[in-house]
């Protein structure tokens, strides 16, 4: 930022004598305006119309941009600690056009060259556009200096630059409106169309001039100017002005050294005074429409919740300095009189002395101290506008406050009077017991949208809708039970029965194989389902008292088409691909047959209760501990329509060795397969809407 300009040399004849070299005053001085966007789309409730992309604040670098503005590109240095996002932004050249010119003779020789055109926008309601100007006196010019006049003039020349925007020409200072309209275009999706409700909840801003000075003695600040900050061999000064019908606030920071050495604070100074003038414009303009009664948004909604967040975070902001620099009081003193004594010392010695002190606090000292230098001076530049701002702030807080306390009332008596959460009717509702089992089913009910609670029901529901090639159609819901055993499951299939009402309930996972004739890999449909933890103890022996549950003829007739089926014509790519591991000694089979189902987990094959259930029936071909509850709870639940049960299990180990974990995700994504091959075949029945 800092160097010297120096006049150009010819060659050296022999019969002449060199040309001495000159130095100019000011070797450069860089100016930025800044003007302020304000989006309160986030607060609005009901469509908008606002893009999803770019992801602010921060986008992807690879794949994102803003529609008609340009690429999102990294800041080539970085950005800065305590403003979250500025290390990306837009290029947006294409929005803005600058027609440069000449300075005036008599006020500098040199030209006025544009060196970025950005946007920026924080995620909720703050955005910018910054234009950065540097300006380059010429290597044969005079040794002007600028005084006050001439840096008036100066900043007069860069604010009524001829610039255009969206086809229209006109001053820099004045493309506030049609930079926020032309931002409203690039956001919005192109079927809401900009139109007038649109542009209200968009706004432009005043602008803000920043103008960096190198050259402590030969640039003056312009006419009226007040130092506020006075650091070492760096000023700060707050100016005032009007060009033409805008008055706009302005900053200029000058520094007598030359090189980076002061970089390290005074780039996090820059970016804080012109994001502090983008927050205060946007809470402006949101305090308004809260005042005119224009933003409403409705209790409960995300609308609702994210201007409380905002207003909170704004609240805090302009209370003080931020907890950052709060809990880095000691730190930010050190920095200030590191920075005040630079000259005085050795450079190399402080500056390694500040970048320790940073390491040690995993931050920037220079940058917090700017964060807080920065706040400071903005509170002094508009003390009388803070204090204003700071009131009607805390009056919407309780205004927010006090709507707040009556809708947590409402909301009270809603929850004394309410009815149990019901949703519209589904086709089929599968229910899961361990995580791979639910994997496995969202694996072929792809794409689905998670439901979260809502109302009186706990639960977490994923939905979807399976398509089949001939053109019919089944809704689903999944769940996962909160835990293992009858009890949890049937739990779960009350809620589900109450709140969905479901034509088929599926309980789908993995069981462990009791029988010769099943292996690892193998999947089962229940032609029955046996409770066998009932039992009356007696001195001799104990006596076992099954219970059994049965599904439907209908679902047993078409799984028992499926014995005969290989896998490939299942229609489950995931469970080919996962099968082509080749860890499973065989293709999996389909098997029609009872299984047991009680509350303790079988490792042995000679464990007592396996021993008892042999005795009672030979033919059960594998254990699990869910099953029993939810066809207990179909059978006692007032269902709104018949439910028919679908028990379908996977074979995850077997008793004849060792338990093992190996291969569930194998056996669950068998059993899911194999629910949508027999639910593509139930659906045919002319008894299931599509």
């Amino acid at each position: 930022m800092w160097c010297g300009v120096v006049g150009r040399c010819p060659p050296t004849r022999p019969q002449e004598r060199p040309v001495v070299r000159r130095r100019v005053a000011f070797s450069l001085v860089h100016i930025t305006i800044q003007v302020p966007i304000t989006d309160v789309r986030s607060f609005v409730a009901g469509p908008t119309g606002r893009l999803h992309k770019p992801t602010w604040p921060h986008p992807d670098l690879q794949s994102e941009f803003v529609r008609s503005f340009g690429h999102i590109r990294p800041r080539k240095r970085g950005g800065v600690i305590g403003w979250v996002g500025e290390h990306r932004n837009c290029d947006a050249r294409r929005v803005l056009k600058i027609c440069p010119r000449e300075l005036p003779v008599e006020m500098a020789s040199g030209r006025i060259a544009s060196t970025f055109r950005r946007f920026f926008f924080d995620g909720t309601c703050v955005g910018k556009f910054e234009f950065g100007f540097w300006v380059r006196p010429r290597p044969d010019s005079e040794d002007i200096q600028l005084d006050s006049e001439r840096t008036d003039g100066l900043i007069e020349a860069i604010v009524t630059l001829r610039t255009e925007v969206a086809g229209r020409q006109l001053p820099l200072i004045n493309v506030g409106a049609a930079l926020a309209s032309a931002y409203l275009r690039a956001s919005t999706s192109k079927r809401f169309g900009a139109d007038n409700t649109l542009q209200e909840w968009v706004r432009g801003g005043t602008p803000l001039v920043i103008v960096e000075a190198d050259g402590f003695e030969d640039v003056h600040p312009p006419p009226g100017a007040e130092c506020l900050v006075k650091l070492g061999d760096q000023e700060l000064f707050h100016f005032t002005r009007r060009s033409g019908d805008v008055d706009y606030r302005g900053w200029l920071l000058r520094t007598g050294l030359l090189g980076g050495g002061h970089d390290i604070y005074l780039r996090p100074f820059r970016f804080s005074l012109a994001r502090f003038h983008a927050e205060r414009s946007a809470l402006e303009y949101v305090l308004r429409l809260l005042a005119w009664r224009t933003l409403a948004p409705p209790p409960r909604g995300a609308a609702s919740q994210a201007l409380q967040e905002y207003l909170g975070r704004t609240a805090t902001f302009l209370g003080g300095a931020p907890s950052r620099a709060a809990r880095a009081e000691r730190r930010l003193e050190l920095a200030r009189r590191q920075l005040a004594a630079w000259r005085e010392g050795d450079g190399r010695h402080t500056r390694y002395r500040l970048e320790a002190a940073a390491a040690r606090a995993r931050t920037t000292v220079a940058s917090a101290a700017g964060f807080s230098l920065a706040l400071e001076a903005n509170q002094l530049a508009g003390q009388s506008d803070l204090d204003i701002l700071r009131a009607n702030l805390e009056k919407a807080l309780l205004d927010m406050d006090a709507r707040q306390n009556v809708r947590r009332k409402v909301h009270q008596v809603m929850v004394r009077n309410r009815q149990p959460t019901t949703d519209a009717p589904v086709d089929v509702a599968f229910v899961t017991v361990l995580p791979v089992e639910r994997a496995a089913l969202l694996a072929e009910l792809t794409p689905y949208e998670e439901l979260p609670p809502s109302g009186d029901d706990i639960r977490i529901y994923y939905r979807s809708r399976l398509s089949f090639d001939d053109g019919r159609a089944l809704s689903a819901v999944c769940v996962k039970s909160l835990g293992a055993g009858n009890l949890p499951a049937a739990n779960v299939t009350a809620d589900v029965l109450r709140r969905w009402s479901p034509r088929f309930l599926v309980l789908c996972g993995i069981a462990g194989g009791v029988h010769d004739e099943v292996s690892i890999g193998d999947v089962i449909v229940a032609s029955q389902v046996l409770y066998y933890e009932m039992a009356k103890l007696k001195a001799e022996s104990d006596l076992l008292r099954l219970e059994a549950f049965r599904p439907s003829a209908r679902v047993l007739a078409a799984a028992d088409s499926f014995t005969l089926s290989a896998v490939a014509n299942w229609g489950s790519p995931s469970l080919v691909r996962l099968l082509a591991r080749g860890r499973l000694a065989r293709e999996p089979r389909v098997f029609c047959g009872p299984i047991g189902s009680g509350d303790k987990v079988v490792a042995n094959a000679d464990a007592g209760e396996l021993e008892r259930l042999r005795r009672v029936h030979d033919k059960v071909l594998a254990v699990e501990m869910e099953a029993a509850g939810v066809s207990s709870a179909i059978f006692e639940a007032k269902a709104a329509r018949p439910v028919e049960l679908v028990v379908i299990r996977g074979i995850s180990d077997h008793v004849r060795s060792p338990k093992t974990d190996d291969f569930h995700e194998e056996a669950a994504s068998a059993a899911a397969a194999l629910s949508m091959a027999l639910l593509r075949k139930l659906s045919m029945a002319p008894d299931v809407e599509g």
